[in-house]
């Protein structure tokens, strides 16, 4: 029986939202389309993430609108989030100069062999074939190749997720988009928003580093 279930333990179970994040890594870098941010944005669009957690994910999971996930200080600060668009989707392809003479070239969404992401990926790759007209599969590999790829820089697409080790914005933002971050694996740099992490990393309060974060 589950603790939650149990009359003698259920007004002790305290249910908590983890601090992970599962999501899409795009490198540019492997996958030259993606230097265009109308592709980059035209892929978000396409991508129903309502009917990815609560359907294959079976609302075990909560929707993310950014990489600070639900329950972390600052996630409710996130904003200007696109909307699951189709009509949007492929008006920014066309705009990209992709049409079905010209597709966006194959994807293929990478996943980790002992990752329990599998599905997830699946249908991911699904909204992309259908939604973009993209050939779109999933690649499932050992997780140490995936890892080698993935350092080198050689995974277009890739489901991965990153648990924080303490809930606040800094255990994200500086680890995923910090330039020179081991963990950044996009290749994504931006000489302000690097600062703003310099700036906050010495500070001594919670209180003094949500002040950059928000």
């Amino acid at each position: 029986m589950a603790a939650a279930e149990d009359p003698s333990l259920r007004r002790r179970v305290r249910r908590t939202t983890r601090t992970s994040l599962v999501y899409l890594q795009l490198q540019p870098r492997s996958y030259p389309a993606l230097k265009d941010p109308r592709v980059r944005r035209a892929i978000w669009h396409a991508i129903d993430r309502d009917r990815l957690v609560d359907g294959v994910q079976r609302a075990i999971n909560l929707r993310a609108d950014g990489f600070v996930p639900p329950g972390v200080a600052g996630n409710d600060r996130v904003q200007n989030i696109p909307d699951f668009d189709v009509a949007v989707a492929r008006e920014l392809v066309a705009r990209a100069g992709y049409r079905p003479s010209y597709p966006l070239p194959p994807i293929s969404i990478s996943v980790a062999s002992s990752s329990d992401l599998r599905e997830a990926a699946e249908s991911i790759a699904s909204d992309l074939r259908v939604n973009l007209g993209v050939k779109a599969d999933v690649e499932i590999m050992p997780a140490e190749a995936l890892q080698e790829r993935n350092r080198a820089g050689r995974l277009p697409f890739f489901l991965t997720g990153w648990t924080g080790d303490f809930e606040h914005p800094e255990n994200y933002l500086p680890m995923l988009f910090g330039t020179g971050s081991s963990e950044n694996r996009s290749g994504y740099s931006d000489a302000r928003v690097d600062r703003l992490f310099a700036r906050a990393a010495p500070l001594e309060t919670i209180v003094q580093r949500d002040a950059l974060y928000d």
